[in-house]
């Protein structure tokens, strides 16, 4: 399982079989696109092409391409017997050429052997010019010998490809016909329909990824292979780099936009706190200064009614009882919220005498002290059992 996953990484899953062929003095360009699933190779278009133009408008950018040459800058020949070595095959088929100008492909079999040359720079011009499209060429095959690695699954004597038919004897190829005019046919292999046009650049594409070759050639696959990979490096890269990035960017963002907003919660909180601070702290003052002038208050009226309650007790006669003795007295009843209605400066008091002489005298004893302003007589009763009630108010002078 991760090996496939890392080959689809690697290799990618859709691949292009492209087949540069020449029939009747026209060329054309056949393509096969063919996408793995899992083990399987499907089938996905064909198409046809008459111009390298219109080809290369219609190619996807990192396609992976498998190039046929199958037109008239290739050459084959079929030799009788085996050879030691390719390049001797090479060598005995065309004797006059430069070999390392050359790619070859070869087959060699029980009775006939088989050669196919192409010029390099007629192939790495080509290779060039899908390159400068973004396609990059991961194999080639030269004339129809890709073809001869599907025999074993096509029940027939002979193999018609888009310009040519290949005969067989049994399973080893005997001859090459170059067809004109063209029959076309379909054959089935493993459950896929190809046509006969297409079969070449499908075969391309199956021999390749199955690893059905069976020919022999100086490709220089490695290089080819490689700068598609680079290229496929860059790309996927590239897409994961660009997510990563994106998802690392929206994750900076929630996160920010997320402490973001706690920071503002929290300011808002520390804001409020410290308003709420000071109007604590104002208020803790303006009690503190209330509660001293309270306590100055107190301080103070306790030691003036103590002196005042003094004065009144020493000048009382003997004939006199007092019987309540009011400083600043509440003029209205305590409600909630509201202020305390007092009479200041004002002392009441109330006491019973059975003297009226000795009450007319302390009235006019009080009347004389220091700090007494105002004596008047609120109550006297008639006398009850040789007894009078009485109360007075006494307004205390201002300081």
């Amino acid at each position: 399982m991760l090996q496939t996953v890392l080959h689809n990484i690697k290799q990618g899953t859709t691949f292009y079989g492209l087949e540069c062929s020449k029939s009747q003095d026209q060329s054309n360009y056949l393509v096969s696109q063919l996408k793995r699933k899992g083990s399987v190779l499907d089938i996905i278009s064909h198409s046809n092409y008459s111009t390298k133009e219109t080809l290369f408008k219609k190619l996807p950018k990192h396609a992976n391409i498998h190039l046929v040459l199958n037109n008239d800058k290739v050459l084959t020949k079929l030799l009788l017997g085996q050879f030691k070595t390719e390049q001797e095959l090479v060598y005995k088929a065309f004797p006059n050429i430069e070999v390392d100008a050359f790619y070859y492909q070869v087959l060699q079999q029980a009775e006939h052997s088989v050669v196919s040359i192409c010029r390099k720079s007629y192939v790495d011009g080509l290779i060039d010019d899908l390159l400068g499209i973004q396609c990059y060429v991961t194999h080639l095959s030269l004339s129809g010998l890709t073809a001869v690695a599907l025999k074993p699954y096509i029940n027939e004597a002979s193999i018609q490809i888009s310009n040519a038919c290949l005969e067989f004897d049994g399973h080893q190829l005997q001859t090459i016909k170059i067809l004109n005019p063209i029959n076309h046919y379909t054959y089935e292999i493993n459950g896929l329909h190809i046509t006969s046009d297409h079969l070449l650049a499908t075969a391309a594409v199956l021999v390749a990824e199955s690893g059905l070759d069976i020919t022999a050639n100086n490709f220089e696959t490695s290089i080819w292979k490689a700068r598609f990979f680079q290229g496929r490096f860059s790309k996927v890269f590239m897409k994961t780099a660009g997510l990563s990035l994106l998802v690392m960017l929206l994750i900076n963002f929630l996160c920010f936009n997320h402490y973001f907003n706690k920071v503002n919660d929290l300011e808002g909180l520390s804001q409020m706190n410290q308003t709420a601070k000071a109007q604590l702290l104002s208020l803790n003052e303006i009690i503190d200064r209330k509660e001293s002038l309270v306590t100055d208050l107190l301080k103070s009226s306790n030691s003036r009614s103590s002196f005042y309650v003094n004065d009144l007790v020493q000048s009382l006669p003997h004939s006199m009882v007092l019987t309540a003795c009011n400083y600043q007295p509440i003029l209205k009843r305590i409600k909630p919220n509201k202020p305390i209605d007092q009479a200041f400066r004002i002392i009441e008091v109330r006491g019973e005498t059975n003297s009226n002489t000795d009450y007319s005298d302390w009235i006019s004893a009080l009347e004389a002290m220091s700090w007494v302003q105002r004596v008047s007589p609120l109550h006297y009763s008639d006398q009850v059992n040789s007894k009078t009630t009485f109360s007075i108010k006494i307004e205390i002078k201002h300081d």
